[in-house]
């Protein structure tokens, strides 16, 4: 918990492991990790599966060293009754980091005017992020501005 919140681990939150960190850096570790947890979620990855072994350069930072699973880092000691459901557990990891890039106390975007339309969809293309934030750091009250079309 203190590595998913206030550590390395935050990219998991859609937010930087510490002050500074250039947005380009967390965001490569945000779409390692849904990359990942998509292929999980979709089965391509199976729950035993080492993660040392998945060529993913954020998991191998960060886990490389490790005897874990990939069930081990979602359902760590409730296999018995989770495994059957690995794969929805997974995929609302894949929705919850999605929606935290969304978050104003996660990330901060461009002030301009959205720039394009997202193909086939009629819908504007959210704003580019320019920084992302930490726990420690964040203004939690803005988690209540998460509304559609203002990302």
């Amino acid at each position: 918990m203190t590595r998913l919140h206030f550590g390395e681990l935050q990219f998991l939150h859609a937010m930087a492991s510490e002050e500074g960190v250039h947005p380009g850096a967390t965001r490569a570790k945000v779409l390692d990790w849904l990359e990942f947890a998509w292929k999980v979620s979709s089965r391509e990855i199976k729950p035993d599966t080492f993660l040392r072994d998945i060529d993913n350069a954020t998991l191998k930072e960060h886990f490389g060293c490790t005897q874990w699973r990939v069930s081990d880092l979602y359902i760590l000691g409730r296999q018995d009754k989770l495994l059957p459901y690995l794969h929805r557990v997974v995929f609302g990891s894949v929705l919850h980091t999605v929606q935290d890039l969304f978050a104003g106390a996660h990330a901060s975007r461009e002030t301009s005017a959205p720039i394009g339309i997202w193909q086939d969809t009629g819908l504007a293309q959210p704003r580019r992020i320019v920084e992302f934030h930490t726990y420690g750091a964040q203004d939690g009250s803005l988690h209540e501005n998460k509304t559609a079309g203002k990302p």
